[in-house]
């Protein structure tokens, strides 16, 4: 079983605006909405290709019904860990190739008992699963100490950990040996310092990290 952790989920909004005016009135000729995310897109392809896949969502109560229709088509089964607010958005403003993306962060006041709920869905996970990913972006309520328990509970348990997060939080996650990171090369670079974009210099820096 796979295991998609998604704490910092987006609810994307596509508008296809052809010739935008930027600082004028625009109107879009379509549009659409679905819950977006690393960690929920990693869920939904590894459902359609017929992966056994949890989702474990921190989000409002309301996303429950969009949640479904879009992690269902894969067989996606669903945690929800209730946030309160409207949650988190993402604006995609189409102009034929080009796109210009808007993001917000989720404003979560993180409560105590709303930081256990998430620490017991996490342990369970790291228990149950083969494997486990914490893909995206994490709420910016989350400071350090709770980043730090949420890696170490995430690698305490049988289940392989696979991790995509960037800077300090991917540079954290390493202190507790994951199976697999996934960082661009601008994240990579970030991690190790400077290295040349040619595949021998990044396998040599890759190994580098792995031996740590």
């Amino acid at each position: 079983m796979i295991t998609a952790v998604s704490l910092h989920p987006t609810r994307d909004v596509v508008l296809e605006v052809p010739g935008l005016a930027r600082g004028g009135v625009n109107r879009a000729t379509h549009w659409f909405s679905y819950p977006g995310g690393k960690a929920l897109n990693v869920a939904r392809t590894a459902g359609l290709l017929g992966g056994d896949v949890r989702a474990v969502v921190l989000a409002p109560p309301s996303w429950r019904s969009a949640l479904r229709e879009r992690l269902g088509a894969g067989g996606v089964k669903i945690r929800l860990l209730p946030a309160p607010g409207e949650g988190r958005i993402c604006v995609f403003l189409n102009e034929g190739r080009r796109e210009t993306v808007v993001n917000t962060d989720l404003p979560l006041r993180l409560g105590r008992a709303l930081f256990e709920r998430i620490v017991r869905a996490v342990r369970r996970a790291s228990r149950a699963s083969a494997y486990l990913v914490l893909s995206g972006s994490l709420p910016p309520a989350f400071g350090a100490a709770r980043v730090r328990r949420l890696f170490a509970l995430a690698a305490a348990g049988r289940a392989r950990l696979a991790v995509d997060q960037s800077g300090r939080r991917l540079a954290e996650s390493l202190v507790h040996a994951p199976w697999l990171i996934k960082p661009n090369l601008a994240e990579f670079r970030r991690l190790v310092g400077p290295v040349r974009a040619t595949l021998p210099a990044l396998l040599a820096a890759a190994e580098a990290v792995r031996r740590r």
